[in-house]
């Protein structure tokens, strides 16, 4: 692994083990680890995330959002948020 992917897989596991949150390509276009400040393209982020969900170590959390969001296989995250009729989101 790249060291842009080492830092990416290690900021997955901070959102989704202390964060307890999903996290999206979003996260991932500037974002600090161990000090030093990543900023991959758009392209880049989906295409690791791509990659990472190829080998098995992410799944979807939810793929009708827009951006799509990711959780790490190991994680247990509830499902916090839910789609009401209309379209919106809706935080529980």
């Amino acid at each position: 692994m790249s060291p842009t992917q080492e830092a990416m897989f290690e900021q997955m596991a901070y959102l989704n083990f202390k964060e307890d949150e999903p996290f999206s390509s979003a996260s991932f276009l500037d974002f600090v680890v161990n000090g030093r400040r990543y900023t991959p393209s758009k392209g880049t982020v989906r295409n690791y995330l791509q990659i990472f969900r190829i080998q098995g170590k992410i799944k979807y959390y939810d793929s009708k959002s827009n951006p799509v969001r990711y959780e790490l296989i190991e994680s247990k995250l509830l499902r916090k948020i839910t789609h009401d009729p209309m379209g919106s989101l809706t935080f529980l």
